[in-house]
């Protein structure tokens, strides 16, 4: 991430915040999924924004520029394309990802069940009727 704070003063806060959002999302947050740098480098890199924002301006980015900040940290976990990932305990699913698994999967509050066939199957106290007599 090459995005550079030195031509700024103190009062075009608001256009540097302006430019790092249209640099965000047109050049880093758009990188081929082959050039994205580690972890480690990308989360160097934002911290060094962060800081160099911080002392340009006495104030962090704004929470739009966080945001994408934070995206661009994530990005390799954003863009897998791995189906499996979110067997993981801990996986990273986009916000797309959430709204695809949730429309799929039903949670149990919403399913209709049938209180008194449910208590006779899975009530173990209750002796349960082994042989159909007729």
């Amino acid at each position: 991430m090459q995005f550079n704070l030195q031509g700024y003063t103190v009062e075009q806060r608001t256009k540097a915040n302006i430019d790092l959002r249209s640099y965000l999302k047109k050049t880093a947050l758009k990188l081929p999924y082959a050039e994205i740098p580690c972890d480690s480098v990308r989360a160097a890199e934002v911290n060094r924004v962060c800081e160099e924002f911080y002392a340009v301006f006495g104030q962090f980015p704004d929470s739009t520029n966080l945001y994408y900040l934070s995206n661009y940290v994530l990005l390799l976990d954003i863009r897998s394309t791995n189906k499996w990932k979110s067997r993981n305990k801990y996986a990273f699913l986009s916000p797309r990802q959430w709204r695809y698994r949730y429309s799929k999967e039903f949670p149990a509050e919403t399913k209709v069940v049938c209180k008194y066939r449910t208590s006779q199957m899975h009530n173990m106290a209750r002796a349960k009727r082994r042989y159909n007599y007729e």
